[in-house]
């Protein structure tokens, strides 16, 4: 799933068509809906304890929450994070 997005995210260049600009802002929020799930399901089957115990899932835990920062930045300013 990192590597499909990884992917999805290296399909922005100058100059895109708004269609294929489109097509990867909603592929994007898929992701972010997916990894979100994840969090979610691993922290409720850890508990906020065990969750937070392992790095990698304090890792998960900030990159969900800057991407989301992010999406608020770029929904209420004129702020681009991209080309």
């Amino acid at each position: 799933m990192i590597i499909a997005n990884t992917v999805v995210l290296c399909l922005k260049w100058a100059g895109q068509s708004a269609e294929v600009a489109a097509i990867v802002n909603w592929l994007n929020y898929g992701f972010i809906g997916v990894f979100t799930l994840e969090m979610f399901i691993r922290l409720i089957a850890l508990g906020p304890s065990g969750y937070l115990y392992e790095k990698w899932n304090r890792f998960d835990f900030v990159v969900v929450f800057l991407t989301y920062a992010f999406i608020a930045i770029a929904a209420t300013t004129s702020f681009n994070f991209g080309p």
